[in-house]
C-alpha cells in the first residue's frame, strides 16, 4: 500500500482553525464496516482503554483484533509491519513524548523493515493539533508509511485494526448502520480529562 505522500507538508500548511473545525479524512483506503458481534467470535479481540497499548503478532489461534471503542478526544496510533503480521496499537491523550517512545521501540523490534504502515485516528474538533504535527513529523522521520489520517469532527469513533489484514474497520456496535446523529459525541472535554485521569490514577 502506498502511503500518503507529502503528509507532513498539509498538516502543517493547514491553519490551527482550519484543522480543528471539520472532520480531517485522508487514506489510502477507504474503512470498512465490521460487526462487534464478529470480532467478539474472537474471544481474545484486545479492547484498548485510554492509555493502554497492545502489540500482537496474527495467528491463526489467537489475538486478531485490536478494538478502541468510544473515542472522542484521545487518539489511536497503530503500526503495522506487513510481512511478519505484527500490529502495535495505542491510545492516549496527552502523553505523546512516551507515546513516540513506544513507536520508535517498535520500529526497532522490527528492525526498520520498510513495511510499516501508522495510522492516526481520533480527536475532536477545536483541539490544538500540535500533539498530531509532531505524531506525524517523527512518523515521517522513522520511515513508516502513514496510509490514514483521520482526525477531528464532532462524533465519536469505534475502531477495530485487525492483525491478519492491517486493516482499520468501523465497528457496528449494535451489528447495524448508525442512524444520522447517532454517533454525535456530547462529552465535554474538562468531563474527559478528568475521566482520563481517574483512570490514570487507577493504574498507579
Amino acid at each position: 500500500m502506498v502511503g500518503i505522500m507529502g503528509l507532513g507538508s498539509i498538516v502543517g500548511r493547514l491553519s490551527k482553525e482550519q484543522i480543528g473545525r471539520a472532520v480531517f479524512r485522508i487514506a489510502a483506503k477507504e474503512r470498512i464496516h465490521i460487526s462487534k458481534s464478529e470480532i467478539d467470535r474472537y474471544g481474545s479481540t484486545a479492547y484498548i482503554g485510554q492509555g493502554d497499548s497492545v502489540s500482537m503478532r496474527f495467528a491463526d489461534d489467537e489475538k486478531r483484533y485490536a478494538a478502541a471503542l468510544d473515542l472522542t478526544y484521545d487518539t489511536v496510533l497503530t503500526f503495522y509491519e506487513l510481512n511478519a503480521r505484527q500490529l502495535f496499537v495505542v491510545r492516549f491523550y496527552d502523553e505523546v513524548d512516551k507515546v513516540l517512545g513506544m513507536s520508535r521501540d517498535f520500529i526497532k523490534r522490527t528492525n526498520g523493515k520498510k513495511g510499516i504502515e501508522a495510522r492516526i485516528i481520533g480527536m475532536q474538533s477545536n483541539q490544538y493539533p500540535y500533539n498530531l504535527e509532531r505524531l506525524v513529523a517523527e512518523i515521517e522521520q522513522q520511515r513508516a508509511r502513514i496510509v490514514e489520517l483521520d482526525v477531528f469532527g464532532t462524533e465519536k469513533r469505534h475502531i477495530a485494526v485487525d492483525s491478519k489484514l492491517g486493516m482499520s474497520m468501523d465497528i457496528l456496535t449494535e451489528d447495524r448502520l448508525y442512524r444520522p446523529g447517532e454517533l454525535n459525541s456530547n462529552i465535554q472535554l474538562s468531563e474527559f480529562k478528568a475521566a482520563a485521569k481517574a483512570q490514570r490514577d487507577k493504574r498507579q
